[in-house]
């Protein structure tokens, strides 16, 4: 639920989302300065879930953060907070040109792009702006409260997982994530060939659309995606489904071990985690294992119809 706003404390609300933590304790304390109350988050994923549970006047976002890049953040809190209760979203960047290439993209996602300055007026005087086009509080708060009804409703009312209540499940159906195409192509292929029904997702953006749209019993994927990275991916898929919704989740990385010196706790977000190679045979096999312990048991009953001593090794 949004936090209430006391009646003492009326300033506007900004969120900071900056990964450097000089750099966000010197912008909130600028701000704070000039009569605003500020939040600092370091990642682009916990900003997103502390912009929906809260209502925010304004989002700072510094465009190059872990994770989740700036785009892909402002991206988030849009479509999570809905028009009327949502902030205004301001990107911060060393290098306003360097964003030229995305420009088509990042002008939908903000409302303003600024450079970072150590001198806060130009941005204080963007703020002062947008305020005046947001609509007021107690709207906001309604639209937030509508939004969470809806969204208890819908949840309620979502269809049982295929095979949960002991109907036919049908065909065992997984989701390929991978930017790229060749490699994306020749993994649907192979798990094709096993007889399951293979979706593709480029980015992790779209990825999420279908994993909360649809119903897979598996996740394979490519842990360096454009926007969202593949932990991004996986903890957005655990906050977004219930456990017994959620489908089995396997990164691929070309190196596994430095992975998860990288990211600590990696390995208990994802199943598993695999390295990229041409050895398809051992990645089927861990497949067919990850589905045999889904939490679907008619999906896992059809699953071990699929075992890897009765197909013939798949030529390469």
């Amino acid at each position: 639920m949004p936090e209430d706003t006391t009646d003492e404390d009326t300033r506007s609300r900004i969120l900071i989302v900056e990964d450097d933590d000089i750099q966000g304790r010197v912008l909130a304390s600028g701000l704070e300065a000039m009569g605003f109350a500020t939040d600092v988050i370091a990642n682009g994923l916990d900003a997103v879930w502390k912009a929906e549970a809260n209502i925010y006047d304004v989002v700072l976002v510094d465009f190059q953060i872990p994770q989740i890049d700036g785009l892909a953040t402002a991206r988030l809190i849009r479509a999570l907070t809905g028009p009327i209760a949502r902030p205004m979203l301001i990107a911060l960047t060393a290098s306003p040109e360097a964003l030229s290439a995305k420009a088509t993209q990042t002008e939908k996602a903000f409302d303003f792009i600024l450079g970072k300055s150590g001198d806060l007026a130009p941005l204080v005087a963007v703020i002062r702006s947008s305020l005046t086009a947001l609509p007021d509080i107690l709207t906001r708060r309604a639209a937030v409260s509508e939004s969470l009804e809806r969204a208890w409703s819908d949840y309620d009312s979502t269809p049982a997982r295929p095979g949960a209540n002991g109907d036919d499940p049908g065909p065992v159906r997984i989701l390929v994530i991978e930017d790229d195409d060749v490699q994306r192509d020749l993994v649907a292929s192979v798990m094709r060939h096993r007889g399951y029904v293979v979706d593709t997702a480029s980015g992790g953006l779209e990825a999420i659309h279908k994993i909360q749209k649809e119903c897979y019993d598996l996740v394979l994927v490519d842990y360096q995606l454009p926007e969202i990275d593949g932990l991004a991916v996986v903890k957005l898929t655990h906050n977004l489904m219930d456990q017994a919704m959620r489908p089995r989740m396997i990164a691929l990385t070309a190196t596994p071990s430095r992975l998860c010196e990288l990211e600590p706790g990696v390995d208990i977000m994802f199943d598993k985690i695999v390295e990229k190679s041409a050895d398809f045979d051992s990645l089927l096999i861990l497949v067919d294992q990850l589905l045999r312990s889904a939490p679907n048991p008619v999906t896992r009953r059809a699953a071990t119809g699929a075992s890897p001593t009765e197909e013939p090794a798949l030529s390469r």
